[in-house]
């Protein structure tokens, strides 16, 4: 039977596959038939194909067929060999033509010759003047006739050489294709009454990917984080997707459906050998492997409430999302073309604004700069899945990063760069030593400091700073915080196991913090301490 003309009306992407759909109209008449549907990527898994129709008919199987092309050829060959002994031919003609053409040239050139010459076998040449206009204008215009001619019948000639080689490459191809196959699937349905029926194929194949990637667009004016969540989706499955509704799904296939299963772990006692000389070394028994999972997931069904996916009209597309037990699927409005390009296609999934909680944080002792962080949650059904970041601060670039997974309702946190409209600044106020006591005498090491931050936005903000104590690594080695005073953690001020100090304050607007910090270190004279030099 011909093969059906269909559509690739449904595709489901998955991390390294895809689920693709092809979905065909035929008017059958009553009895069993044979629906077959060609061209199928070589990468198809044969095993996962699955058909499912409406219509007054039943669906009685359907099987993977490879199919060898040159059997289907040789209507087309005799064609273009037809073709070929024509274009042969026509060229022939237009040979004839242009050998006419420059026999009667040369002619034509003759006479005039004739004309022209002196001697005894010249024509009488006593002609007047009119004569001789007209027989030069007669001349002149059959000459340039005969060279148009010629030039003409060359440039069909040139075409038509061009068409025969592309027959004979064709030919060529043909001679090649014969030791080819292509893959088919072959549906046989028993149909019922006279009619129309549908039937839809699907199969899983591989060459083809999506994953995330966020356009993040923060506002410090109104306290807000738009989110573009896009996908780039890419496939090299040799079919084109024209005009298909569009899913992706999280799952992850290539992972398997079970838990890898474990081996018995056994221990024993070695084996030892004598040593002889010329005894063949004793064979290593090996470890038992751990074997690996058999099983692979089957694809998940888009299921009914994806079947029943409608494309609305908004002013942004936005996806719908479906969750599962173990994975979601996005559907992707309207309809969409992912070509056979191997080419990065952008579709979007969602676009979405969130309030935000704004702070910055600092680190005066190593880096001058305050860096803003923004807390937010995810207020929608979507998960955001880990994936590259672009992050814009009022509409200005500022820094590309991984966005990590962010379940439905989860908090998050991004980091959005430097606000060079906040001044940081360690200041020393004071260094110093002095020895104390009298029989073991002590070296104590003070440090001052202010940690300025001078707020210049129009704006109150709220700022972190950091920094920290030195650790001391033995007992005689004592560190005291004199400034601030530390009791316990608060809002305001925490200190780690690590010693790492924080102080979280708001500035006001136009206003400069001012942050006192002040601290000792005291240890046996008769002794050297590192470290000091280097963290300060």
């Amino acid at each position: 039977m011909k093969p059906v003309e269909y559509v690739i009306s449904k595709v489901t992407v998955y991390s390294d596959r895809a689920q693709v759909s092809r979905f065909a109209e035929v008017e059958l008449e009553k009895g069993e038939h044979l629906v077959v549907f060609d061209e199928l990527p070589e990468n198809t898994n044969p095993e996962s194909l699955q058909v499912k129709g409406t219509g007054n008919a039943v669906l009685r199987e359907v099987k993977w067929q490879k199919v060898r092309v040159g059997a289907l050829l040789d209507k087309f060959e005799q064609t273009l060999y037809a073709q070929k002994e024509t274009q042969e031919d026509s060229l022939k003609d237009l040979d004839d033509s242009i050998a006419h053409a420059t026999k009667e040239k040369t002619f034509v050139e003759s006479i005039a010759g004739k004309l022209t010459s002196v001697g005894d076998k010249s024509f009488d040449t006593q002609l007047d003047p009119q004569n001789w206009v007209k027989m030069v204008e007669f001349y002149r215009t059959r000459l340039d006739a005969l060279d148009n001619e010629i030039r003409t019948t060359e440039r069909k000639k040139r075409d038509l050489k061009n068409a025969l080689q592309r027959t004979n490459l064709e030919i060529s191809d043909l001679s090649r294709n014969r030791s080819k196959t292509k893959n088919q699937a072959h549906v046989l349905v028993d149909v019922k009454e006279n009619g129309r029926i549908t039937i839809e194929l699907s199969y899983l194949v591989t060459g083809c990917s999506w994953k995330p990637v966020y356009d993040i667009r923060v506002s410090t004016e109104d306290s807000q984080i738009e989110l573009n969540y896009n996908a780039l989706v890419q496939q090299s499955t040799s079919e084109s997707w024209n005009n298909t509704q569009l899913f992706l799904s999280t799952a992850q296939p290539k992972i398997g459906g079970e838990e890898p299963k474990l081996s018995p772990w056994r221990l024993k006692f070695e084996t030892y050998y004598e040593v002889e000389e010329e005894r063949s070394s004793p064979k290593v028994e090996a470890a038992p492997m751990m074997r690996s999972a058999k099983k692979m997931a089957a694809a998940p069904s888009v299921g009914a409430a994806m079947d029943e996916f409608e494309p609305q009209d908004m002013l942004v597309p936005q996806a719908e999302v479906t969750t599962g037990a173990t994975s979601v699927v996005f559907g992707i409005n309207g309809r969409n073309t992912i070509n056979n390009d191997n080419q990065q296609h952008k579709v979007t999934i969602l676009l979405q604004k969130f309030a935000a909680e704004f702070r910055y944080s600092t680190v005066p002792k190593l880096a001058p700069y305050a860096y803003l962080k923004a807390k937010t949650r995810n207020e929608t059904d979507f998960p955001l899945l880990a994936g590259v970041s672009n992050i814009f601060l009022d509409n200005n670039f500022v820094a590309s990063a991984k966005l990590e997974l962010v379940a439905p309702s989860e908090e998050f946190k991004l980091s959005l760069g430097v606000d060079e409209s906040i001044k940081v600044e360690q200041k020393l106020i004071n260094r110093f030593k002095k020895e104390e006591g009298l029989l073991s005498k002590t070296t104590k090491l003070i440090y001052e400091y202010n940690l300025l931050v001078t707020n210049n936005k129009k704006r109150d903000v709220l700022v972190t700073v950091i920094d920290q104590l030195p650790i001391p690594s033995h007992e005689d080695i004592h560190v005291e915080l004199m400034t601030p005073k530390y009791k316990e953690d608060t809002d305001k001020l925490k200190i780690d196991s690590l010693k790492k100090i924080e102080w979280t304050e708001t500035v006001p607007k136009a206003e400069k913090l001012t942050i006192p910090f002040k601290f000792s270190v005291s240890y046996p004279s008769a002794k050297d301490i590192s470290g000091i030099e280097d963290l300060f």
